[in-house]
């Protein structure tokens, strides 16, 4: 989510320029004009910050669903 990519001169990449977490996710998604999201399936206690754009979440770990 909002993840970019620094590019050269031949189009491949050379960097990470931005790579949001936590609250930046969220804003991420907000400057791209998405208001509400179906489903999330997270791993990181920094991506509960997309929880209030979601209808339901879910907790994973290794592929498996925890509580």
């Amino acid at each position: 989510i909002g993840l970019r990519f620094n590019i050269d001169k031949n189009n491949n990449i050379t960097s990470i320029s931005q790579h949001p977490y936590g609250k930046e996710k969220y804003k991420c998604l907000r400057s791209l004009g998405i208001n509400a999201v179906e489903r999330l399936y997270y791993d990181a206690k920094s991506d509960e910050y997309l929880i209030p754009l979601c209808n339901s979440w879910f907790k994973v770990k290794q592929g498996k669903f925890i509580n």
